[in-house]
């Protein structure tokens, strides 16, 4: 008996300490972006003035869809105060539209087939998310089911410096 306590016991602390480990895997494997201007995105959605929440996702990526109902939520709660979440994946644009056929997306999506920006960043394993500034800046980076709705608020509380920046 005392040894199957001990062992549920193993196994709890191993699930409770999955999540942050999984995390810090994340931030290693992919590349230290903080402080650093986001290089620019080729997409038709209104990013001027706005704090941008980009999610690098797969559509064969079973954590990635998970993330679709929250950053949806996001977009959804806080696009009147100034936010705009962009999806960019690597798969060609039709394996993306059919994706967008079965799973409403509240958000617009881009495509980097050649997967230049991911190389541009850094980035190894999805999902990741960045969140941008008024003036560019990646303020946070990380799985976007880590990303605290504090930090939102405060990135969009904060006012941008100078002239706007449009990426």
């Amino acid at each position: 008996m005392i040894s199957k306590l001990i062992g549920l016991l193993v196994i709890g602390l191993a699930l409770l300490l999955a999540a942050p480990l999984h995390a810090a895997w994340q931030n290693a494997v992919n590349g230290r972006m903080l402080g650093k201007r986001m290089p620019p995105l080729a997409l038709q959605a209104d990013q001027s003035n706005a704090v941008v929440l980009v999610e690098f996702w797969a559509p064969w990526c079973t954590p990635c869809r998970e993330s679709v109902p929250l950053l949806n939520r996001l977009q959804h709660d806080y696009r009147p105060r100034g936010l705009r979440v962009i999806g960019m994946a690597r798969e060609p644009p039709a394996e993306l539209a059919e994706f967008a056929r079965r799973v409403p997306l509240e958000y617009p999506v881009g495509c980097d087939p050649g997967g230049a920006l991911f190389a541009k960043l850094g980035l190894r394993s999805v999902p990741y998310a960045v969140l941008v500034d008024r003036n560019g800046i990646i303020v946070w980076q990380g799985n976007p089911a880590s990303l605290r709705r504090e930090t939102i608020e405060a990135t969009l509380a904060a006012p941008a410096a100078g002239a706007l920046m449009r990426f």
